[in-house]
């Protein structure tokens, strides 16, 4: 069984920090949750396939951003990002990508393209 601590013996800024911690935790708690219970969302935009006959298609939450780390070809120490979304605006429906540095998109075929990092050093 977990101990229980007494926090209100703690300094206020180590009280609050920990409430806001806890906070964080069950609000992460009921999006884990939500995320469980994806299969039953038929109406979310964002799926993630599976191709084996035996499993079946996972759904996120609507609109859930995804977020892809990926190394920095010239930073060891920290990783990267690129951040995928869905957006709405003025009616018509997009893609939204950020990363955490310059990206680089190379178009491919009529369908598809690479985004890469694109290294400000060259």
């Amino acid at each position: 069984m977990k101990k229980e601590h007494d926090v209100t013996k703690l300094p206020r800024w180590a009280q609050a920090e920990i409430w806001r911690l806890e906070s964080n935790l069950r609000s992460m708690g009921k999006r884990m949750e939500e995320m469980i219970n994806r299969g039953q969302n038929d109406q979310s935009n964002v799926i993630i396939p599976y191709f084996k006959e035996d499993m079946q298609d996972q759904y996120l939450p609507k609109d859930t951003r995804v977020q892809f780390l990926i190394p920095h070809p010239w930073v060891e120490d920290r990783p990267g990002y690129i951040e995928v979304r869905h957006l709405r605006e003025n009616g018509e429906d997009a893609i939204d990508i950020h990363g955490s540095s310059p990206i680089w998109i190379e178009p491919g075929a009529s369908n598809c393209c690479v985004i890469r990092f694109r290294d400000h050093n060259k």
